[in-house]
């Protein structure tokens, strides 16, 4: 149902909180089948984890670690490359970085939603004042 595309580097960055992120998935994910995370590292990020640490959690979670690319902007990249690489038969995508965390269930809450595309938040973005 819900494919999570997460970049992450925890050298240097002191944000870098993949386990949070992840212990607060168990706790506000019902069902664990209805999830994946697909997580990307820079192959030069010597305190990234190893495959042990990501085991302990009950859902699927895809690790890739390729060349760091151009900073920042480059997350758009791995945003495709995670999405081609997401369980199809998900319905949707979330792309984020490794220092959210969830702060309650809300699985039901996408169950429910009946559009095809949309963005999920508290506040959508008002696009349309931008459209001519």
């Amino acid at each position: 149902m819900l494919s999570i595309i997460v970049s992450s580097r925890v050298s240097k960055n002191g944000d870098s909180s993949i386990k949070k992120l992840l212990d607060s998935a168990v706790k506000c994910i019902e069902d664990y089948s209805k999830v994946e995370f697909i997580i990307k590292y820079d192959i030069d990020d010597e305190l990234r984890p190893g495959r042990h640490f990501f085991n302990q959690y009950p859902f699927e979670i895809k690790i890739f670690a390729y060349e760091r690319g151009e900073g920042r902007h480059y997350n758009h990249h791995f945003s495709e490359y995670g999405f081609a690489n997401r369980n199809t038969s998900f319905r949707w995508a979330m792309s984020m970085a490794d220092d959210f965390y969830f702060t309650r269930s809300f699985m039901n809450e996408l169950e429910a939603i009946t559009d095809n595309y949309m963005i999920v938040g508290y506040t959508r973005p008002t696009f349309e004042i931008n459209a001519e």
